[in-house]
């Protein structure tokens, strides 16, 4: 059945049928076998076998092939299942590492950062109020820029390994943020609307 990947069916196992023991047949009283491959896309995936002391009507080998049928679907769906949740694991495990790399860069990259902005706020300290202060001014101001992604970074990086941020808690004055806030708003929205 496996090497023809065809369906061998007989009502006369001891006489017509090259499957198995014939004696074993004889001695058990078995008369009928049916075997049926199973395959799925042209792959032998299993075999499937039944004997039986009667004869079996051609509808029950019919229905016993439809089952062959089945069972090769059933196989192939939890092997692709197994398959893809092996596949999952892996991409989450590679997700894991490219975060904790994220990380560790980021980490690495606050040092050499500090080191350029100390010496440009030195340099920056230094000048003559003739030299102009625009190149000095940009490499502070985009360092500044690149250390806050940094730590955008680092923040992202312990949220999902689950260290979490922790807050910087200050005392402030509530009334002061919500009126001040929504009055800014409203003064905002009235000149908005006069222009």
């Amino acid at each position: 059945v496996a090497q023809d990947l065809r369906p061998h069916v007989t009502n006369d196992v001891v006489d017509e049928s090259p499957v198995g023991d014939s004696e074993w047949a004889r001695r058990e009283s078995i008369s009928t076998f049916a075997g049926y491959p199973l395959v799925l896309q042209g792959r032998l995936i299993g075999v499937v076998g039944i004997s039986a002391s009667c004869r079996l009507a051609n509808d029950a080998l019919d229905t016993l092939g439809t089952v062959a049928d089945t069972i090769a679907v059933g196989i192939e769906r939890r092997r692709a299942a197994s398959e893809r949740e092996g596949l999952v694991e892996e991409l989450r495990e590679t997700v894991r590492l490219n975060e904790i790399f994220a990380g560790v860069l980021a980490h690495d990259l606050r040092n050499p950062l500090a080191a350029m902005l100390t010496a440009t706020e030195i340099l920056m300290m230094r000048r003559t109020d003739e030299e102009p202060a625009s190149p000095l001014t940009r490499i502070l101001t985009s360092g500044r820029r690149m250390a806050r992604m940094i730590e955008q970074v680092m923040d992202f990086t312990r949220i999902r390994q689950g260290a979490g941020i922790q807050p910087a808690l200050e005392k402030c004055d509530l009334f002061e943020i919500t009126f001040l806030r929504s009055e800014e708003r409203r003064v905002g929205k009235e000149c908005r609307s006069r222009w």
